[in-house]
C-alpha cells in the first residue's frame, strides 16, 4: 500500500511538471507560430535580397528579440523551458548540445556521439579519398620545401568521457580517429600529431577543457601548442620552449557564458572552471626563431593561437569552412612558408580532406 501511494503521489508531480512545461511552451510557441505567419505574409510582397552567412546565422536571434516582432522575452522563456526539460524530465539532449552529468554540456556534431560509440566508423572509399587529397597536398609542399603537420585537437569526450549522460556508451571501441590515425600510419609518411594521450595525462593534474563549452580551455590549447612545437625541435634544435614551470595557474569558477549555454539559450546558469596562466617572468621575449608559418584551422585555433604565435616571425593563418579546405598551392608557392600546420577538431577531420586540392 506504501508503495502504491508513492507512485500515485510521484505520478501526480509528474503531471504538474509537465502541464508547466505545456503551459511555458505555449507562451514560446504561440507567439512565435502568429508572428511567423505574419512574417511569412509581408515577406512574399517584398524583393528577395541576397543576405550573407553571418546575416542569415544571426537573424532567428534579431527577429526573436525585435520589438515588432512580440517575442522580446522569447529567448529568456525558450532558455527557461530548457532548463525545465534538464531538471525535471531528464532531457539529456536539446538540438547539438548534449546535457552531461555534473554540469558538463557537449557538443553532437557530424555524428560525433554516433562517433563516440563507435557506430557511425569511415569507409574504405572515405580514407582513400583522404589520403589522396592529403598526399597531393604534402607532394605540393615538398616541391617548394615545405613541411607539413597535421594536428589534431581531440573532441571533449574523447577526454572527458564519465561527464556524458550515461545514455551515451561505447558500443565499438574503434572511433573514426583511430581509423584515421592507423590508417595513415600505416599507408602514408604524412605526419599526424595525435594529442589524445598528451591531454589525457594533463588532465590529471588541471582541467584542460571548459565543462560548458565545446573547446579545450586556455591550459589544454598551452599544452598543445608545446607538444606541436616538440615535432619542430629535429628541423629547429635550437627551438626554446615555454613549459608551465614559467607560469602561475588559478583556477575559478564564474558563470558560464560560453558557446554551448548560448545555444541553449541559457547563459549564466551554468558554472565554469576558469583557468589562467600567468607568467611568473613578464619581461620574457619573443622568441620569434621559425620564420613563416601558414595555418589551416578551425575555431580551436582561437585558444592555441596567443601561444603558437610567439615561435614565428610570421602567420598567416586561414580559417577553414566546412567543405571549403582553402588550399591554394600558388599561394604557397609564392609565399614560400617555412611550415604549414592543419590544426582541426576531432570531429570535423573529414571536412578538412574531404576535396581537392
Amino acid at each position: 500500500m506504501v508503495k502504491h501511494k508513492n507512485s500515485v503521489r510521484f505520478n501526480s508531480q509528474t503531471a504538474v511538471n509537465l502541464a508547466f512545461l505545456v503551459l511555458f511552451s505555449l507562451c514560446i510557441y504561440v507567439p512565435l507560430f502568429f508572428s511567423t505567419y505574419d512574417l511569412i505574409f509581408k515577406s512574399v510582397n517584398q524583393a528577395a535580397q541576397p543576405i550573407t552567412q553571418n546575416q542569415q546565422e544571426s537573424s532567428y536571434e534579431k527577429y526573436i528579440t525585435s520589438p515588432g516582432s512580440g517575442l522580446i522575452y522569447t529567448k529568456e522563456l525558450i532558455g527557461l523551458g530548457n532548463s525545465l526539460k534538464i531538471k525535471y524530465l531528464g532531457v539529456h539532449q536539446i538540438n547539438d548540445v548534449v546535457i552531461g552529468q555534473q554540469g558538463w554540456l557537449y557538443v553532437d556534431q557530424n555524428n560525433s556521439m554516433k562517433d563516440f560509440m563507435g557506430l557511425a566508423p569511415y569507409s574504405d572509399e572515405a580514407l582513400l579519398n583522404f589520403r589522396n587529397v592529403l598526399e597531393y597536398r604534402k607532394n605540393l609542399l615538398a616541391r617548394a620545401g615545405v613541411p607539413m603537420l597535421l594536428v589534431v585537437a581531440p573532441n571533449k569526450e574523447t577526454i572527458y568521457p564519465e561527464y556524458l549522460p550515461k545514455a551515451i556508451k561505447r558500443v565499438n571501441n574503434q572511433t573514426r580517429l583511430d581509423q584515421f590515425v592507423s590508417y595513415f600510419n600505416t599507408n602514408t609518411d604524412i605526419p599526424i600529431l595525435d594529442l589524445r594521450e598528451t591531454l589525457r595525462r594533463a588532465r590529471t593534474e588541471y582541467p584542460v577543457y571548459y565543462m560548458t563549452d565545446s573547446h579545450w580551455n586556455t591550459l589544454g590549447a598551452f599544452i598543445a601548442s608545446s607538444a606541436i612545437m616538440s615535432e619542430f625541435k629535429t628541423r629547429f634544435p635550437n627551438l626554446p620552449l615555454h613549459t608551465l614551470s614559467d607560469y602561475k595557474i588559478t583556477i575559478n569558477t564564474i558563470p558560464s557564458g560560453s558557446d554551448l549555454p548560448a545555444l541553449l539559450f541559457m547563459k549564466g546558469m551554468f558554472q565554469e572552471q576558469n583557468v589562467v596562466l600567468e607568467p611568473i617572468n613578464p619581461k620574457i621575449s619573443p622568441f620569434r626563431r621559425i620564420p613563416y608559418a601558414v595555418v589551416y584551422h578551425d575555431s580551436f585555433y582561437q585558444d592555441i593561437e596567443p601561444w603558437l604565435t610567439p615561435y614565428f616571425g610570421k602567420v598567416n593563418d586561414f580559417w577553414v569552412t566546412q567543405g571549403d579546405p582553402s588550399f591554394d598551392g600558388a599561394f604557397i608557392t609564392r609565399e614560400q612558408p617555412t611550415i604549414v600546420i592543419y590544426l582541426m577538431v576531432e570531429r570535423f577531420v573529414d571536412k578538412f580532406f574531404n576535396s581537392y586540392p
